[in-house]
């Protein structure tokens, strides 16, 4: 685990309070979903991401990592609805809290959620490691973008 300084842990500590004081006031707003852990995850070389959904990474990282139809992608973990974090069962992502659930690519199937979950950013470095960058936020309208997908 990352060491973090003084400064850094305030400010985390501060983003947690405050998202666990709002977290499910609203509906999930379309950017961010009160993650305050470190920006960037190295998940290895992009030719050992297998294919289907990874959830290692859903409670350290905030994300799933998904291989399918030609991409790898980083989906948030997180609802769209009241930010619960979602579970990988039965081939989708459910939302324990209120039923929600979503293709392993982030679109919404059943409600009440009614916006599909981000992606987030996710390239190649010089060792041909995927790298995933949670600060780099694609909505479903920005998903055919440079960088929210990886094509393999």
């Amino acid at each position: 685990m990352p060491q973090i300084n003084r400064r850094q842990f305030v400010i985390a500590g501060s983003a947690a309070l405050c998202a666990g004081i709002c977290g499910c006031a609203g509906d999930g707003g379309p950017a961010g979903d009160g993650w305050s852990g470190p920006t960037r995850f190295d998940v290895g070389p992009v030719a050992a991401i297998q294919a289907g959904v990874d959830s290692r990474y859903a409670k350290s990282g905030g994300f799933f990592l998904v291989r399918e139809a030609g991409q790898i992608m980083a989906i948030s973990a997180i609802c769209s609805h009241k930010r619960c974090a979602l579970a990988f069962k039965a081939q989708e992502l459910i939302c324990d809290c209120h039923g929600s659930t979503f293709t392993p690519g982030g679109v919404v199937e059943t409600g009440p959620a009614v916006r599909s979950l981000p992606r987030f950013g996710i390239s190649v470095d010089a060792t041909g490691h995927a790298i995933v960058d949670r600060s780099a936020i694609y909505e479903e309208t920005r998903w055919r973008e440079p960088g929210a997908a990886l094509a393999v």
